[in-house]
């Protein structure tokens, strides 16, 4: 059995609210939560569909969860800085950049000689320049910042919706991040021979996050996150950075 210290117990303590959150959204899911409104324009040749949820909204606790999933991941990696740490202090914390400048090099020796190495290893600057800010790290570290000032909210990234005739099947996407309030997306859908009786569309929404910046550049950070990249971030942090860092660390007999 792999003997347990601070940090791990954080890294599966976030595991174990992922596993709630993907519970919730599943459910959520299930309960089949989208209804939309219909206008047929026979003349022009199309119908305007507005599709939304039932209650109005994704519900607002999903974001806390997040934000419990990434305290608790950062706070495994500053508890492990904490303990390969030359000196102990209120600076001590693990690097995370996406640029390896004087600062880094500044925090970076702070650390004992022996981690120096892995530390870089797992840096989001070592990742090409377009993907550098989607490194999990970079990510995780955005996660938990904006968390601190505003609750993260679920939405949809992606809608979908179909003529939900077998033949022929036609589908209509739209991309962005949308709250899915009542008239605030709409689809323009063809008027199709065999659509004239019984159309009952089908509407398949993607939920994300939103973690854009309030003030949004052209280097901006990814503006939203989905749910399987949450679990890539932890299983990063899991399998890649904790065990490079595992044999300096002091298992524990007591909760964190």
């Amino acid at each position: 059995m792999q003997q347990m210290t601070d940090a791990l117990r954080r890294i599966n303590r976030a595991k174990k609210h992922l596993n709630i959150l993907n519970r919730e959204i599943g459910t959520f899911i299930a309960s089949k939560p989208y209804r939309y409104g219909i206008n047929k324009y026979p003349q022009e040749g199309y119908y305007i569909v507005r599709p939304y949820l039932v209650k109005g909204e994704y519900p607002i606790a999903w974001g806390l969860l997040i934000g419990e999933v990434a305290h608790g991941l950062r706070s495994a990696l500053d508890n492990i800085a904490w303990s390969v740490a030359l000196k102990q202090d209120s600076l001590t914390s693990f690097p995370i950049f996406i640029e390896r400048n004087s600062d880094f090099v500044k925090r970076l020796k702070r650390l004992h000689n022996d981690v120096r190495a892995d530390v870089e290893a797992v840096q989001p600057y070592n990742a090409p320049n377009g993907a550098k800010r989607r490194h999990p790290l970079w990510i995780l570290n955005v996660i938990d910042i904006i968390d601190k000032h505003r609750i993260i909210l679920p939405g949809a990234t992606r809608i979908s919706i179909s003529t939900g005739l077998p033949s022929p099947r036609k589908f209509f996407f739209i991309d962005g991040f949308r709250r899915l309030n009542k008239d605030t997306v709409e689809f323009k859908l063809p008027i199709l021979p065999n659509l004239e009786k019984d159309f009952k569309p089908e509407i398949v929404a993607q939920i994300g996050f939103d973690i854009s910046s309030p003030i949004p550049t052209e280097a901006d950070n990814p503006p939203r996150i989905r749910l399987k990249e949450l679990f890539f971030i932890h299983h990063f942090v899991r399998h890649d950075v904790y065990p490079r860092f595992a044999k300096f660390l002091e298992p524990k007999d007591s909760l964190s």
